[in-house]
């Protein structure tokens, strides 16, 4: 009999109301299931056996549900896994970015459910399946400065913000397949990616073999693209500060995100909607910071034309821009003056990232922030980056389908390790400064975590504790 393993993660944050306990479950029909309840553990992580179906061979595939349970069921998903053949049947789980988060009604209130699907057919491994449920986090840092009130008369450096990396990178767009034609046609060398990083050298990897060709549209979304949801929604998952790399598209005009080559949003279209959100959130502030992080030079902006972006854009808004010198400004300050959207760039940036990232072992990277040497003010900017880069190796065998991308694949792993290190060691480490928590597929697990570190470090502030190297 031939068998399919799922690895199950979970990470339950439950609202404040009273009420019956979230439960979220993974079950094969007919055969065994995991399941983890709010309260006993915030991160859960339980393995399950999806056996074969029957002895024909009609009979391999079998259904795996994935629910979540508030008193009654509010969530559920349903996909057929192949027991036998190495292939992922199409199905809601199939296509990474066509699993966004949603928004369930409970009689606790409003959760967000986030998960996401991790193939590996053909490998001799198990599958893996998250879910992240959270209250929906939209007014939290209004409600936080009415939990303490005496957060309104400090420095807005003083939050800990949830952050998205490579932020505009989230459900690839038309102008992909200009892209991908462009490099299919020789618009830029192999060997000119490779410094570019892994999702370069995983693409200069696949143009260098003319029989892989066809793995290349594949390739190039399952690397470059590591959000899943887009801003209105990072928005109401609590996510406050985001990475964006502005550039111009390979064969486009409008500026748009950029990933070593390949376009995301749109800037115009992340600004107008980042500030239509903030006009029906008085409470709520966010940052992005702009970076070129990464961009193949022929792709880099002219600034003035980056410039002229912004401007047009708050000029149709009731928000204020901010910038670098409003991190030490009161929150009341800012929330007064209507000033809830800054735009910063690399000044006073300290981050964790260097190429000792493009790895797939976790404890690279908790090394890396534990490591970490910062003596900052409250003017500065630390990022805690808690997500790999992915490895070129691995982004290329992530080709083999729109499950299959290595990144989605440590998402959970990545967060079970280094998240609960972060909230023990992050508000002595890092006291001073607005630290951000960056991560990749950014959802409602990473707010309920900069919200604790901000409540954790106000107590360090007030006793005037600084930054330790």
């Amino acid at each position: 009999m031939t068998s399919k393993g799922i690895e199950f993660y979970s990470a339950v944050h439950g609202p404040a109301a009273a009420g019956d306990p979230i439960k979220v479950r993974l079950f094969v029909d007919g055969g065994e299931g995991k399941e983890f309840l709010e309260g006993v553990q915030p991160y859960g992580h339980g393995h399950v056996e999806v056996e074969r179906g029957g002895l024909f061979f009609t009979e391999s595939s079998r259904e795996v549900h994935l629910t979540v349970h508030c008193g009654t069921e509010v969530f559920r998903v349903t996909q057929l896994i192949d027991t036998q053949w190495p292939k992922l049947p199409d199905g809601p789980l199939a296509d990474t970015f066509k699993t966004p988060t949603r928004f369930v009604d409970t009689p606790r209130g409003k959760l967000a459910v986030s998960y996401g699907f991790g193939d590996t057919s053909g490998q001799h491994a198990s599958d893996l399946l998250y879910v992240t449920v959270t209250p929906v986090y939209s007014d939290w840092m209004g409600e936080l400065v009415g939990a303490h009130p005496g957060l309104r008369d400090r420095a807005f450096s003083t939050f800990s913000l949830p952050g998205a990396h490579d932020a505009g990178m989230y459900g690839p767009g038309e102008s992909i397949h200009t892209t991908i034609d462009a490099l299919m046609g020789g618009a830029i060398a192999p060997a000119m990616l490779i410094p570019l990083g892994p999702v370069g050298a995983a693409i200069a990897a696949l143009l260098a073999m003319g029989s892989a060709l066809d793995l290349l549209p594949t390739a190039v979304v399952n690397s470059a693209f590591v959000q899943k949801d887009d801003v209105k929604t990072l928005l109401d998952l609590g996510i406050r500060y985001f990475d964006f790399r502005p550039g111009v598209p390979l064969g486009e005009d409008a500026l748009a995100h950029i990933h070593s080559v390949v376009p995301g949003c749109e800037l115009a279209v992340f600004l107008s909607q980042t500030l239509r959100w903030l006009e029906a959130h008085p409470t709520e502030i966010a940052v992005i910071r702009f970076s070129d992080d990464g961009i193949y030079h022929r792709l880099l902006p002219n600034a003035a034309k980056v410039e002229d972006v912004v401007r047009e854009s708050f000029d149709t808004s009731t928000i204020r821009r901010g910038g670098i010198g409003d991190l030490t400004r009161t929150v009341s300050d800012l929330l007064a003056g209507n000033t809830r959207l800054l735009m910063v760039r690399k000044d006073n940036y300290h981050g964790s990232w260097t190429s000792a990232y493009e790895t797939d072992d976790v404890n690279v990277i908790k090394d890396k922030l534990a490591t970490m040497k910062v003596q900052a003010t409250g003017a500065d900017q630390i990022a805690l980056e808690l997500q790999s880069s992915g490895t070129k190796d691995g982004l290329v065998l992530g080709a083999k389908n729109r499950a299959y991308g290595q990144l989605i694949k440590t998402k959970p792993v990545f967060r079970d390790t280094l998240y609960p290190w972060v909230r023990e060691n992050a508000p002595k480490k890092f006291a001073q400064g607005l630290l951000v928590l960056m991560d990749d597929f950014a959802d409602g697990s990473l707010t309920r975590l900069a919200i604790d570190l901000t409540t954790s470090r106000l107590g360090h502030q007030v006793t005037g504790r600084d930054s330790t190297p």
